[in-house]
């Protein structure tokens, strides 16, 4: 039910909308949503909020969006940072 997804993180983003984790569970339902213009505004949400951490989910949603746009060499950098 991905409405109901919706709901639970957009409560979960009201109480902590900088947490890179909850932003990076958000980009994963915006994917499967196929929302890619505002899967692109959390993915760099979740990117900025995880640099001082070291979680791979926030690069794992921008790979998967720049596969959603078919950009390859984006896709490569993202894969590649995920692996390090």
């Amino acid at each position: 039910d991905l409405p109901g997804a919706n709901r639970k993180i957009d409560d979960a983003l009201a109480q902590t909308p900088k947490d890179p984790v909850v932003l990076a569970a958000y980009g994963v339902l915006l994917q499967q949503m196929r929302t890619p213009d505002r899967l692109a505004v959390v993915a760099e949400k979740a990117l900025s909020a995880s640099t001082k951490t070291k979680l791979i989910q926030p690069l794992r949603v921008q790979a998967r969006y720049c596969q959603m746009k078919e950009d390859f060499d984006c896709q490569k950098k993202y894969w590649l940072k995920v692996l390090e």
